[in-house]
């Protein structure tokens, strides 16, 4: 039976893996913190990428930033 939208349950089933039963309210909520954890490793990942990718432009092109650039320099 598939479950309407507005259904308030803990018996999901399969979860992600077929075999992976959700069928308890303790297996409920333990899949639900794990994934809420996995949500915020992914998020935390993709900010650290983009600081690393952000030092790495900065050491290879130090002078092209307009911060740093004077109007009376040389190009």
């Amino acid at each position: 039976m598939m479950h309407m939208w507005m259904w308030f349950g803990y018996d999901v089933g399969d979860l992600l893996f077929c075999g992976l039963k959700i069928d308890t309210r303790w297996a409920f909520a333990l899949a639900w913190i794990a994934l809420f954890f996995i949500a915020v490793l992914f998020e935390a990942s993709k900010v650290y990428l983009a600081r690393v990718q952000r030092e790495a432009h900065l050491k290879l092109y130090p002078l092209r930033s307009d911060e740093r650039r004077n109007l009376l320099c040389e190009r």
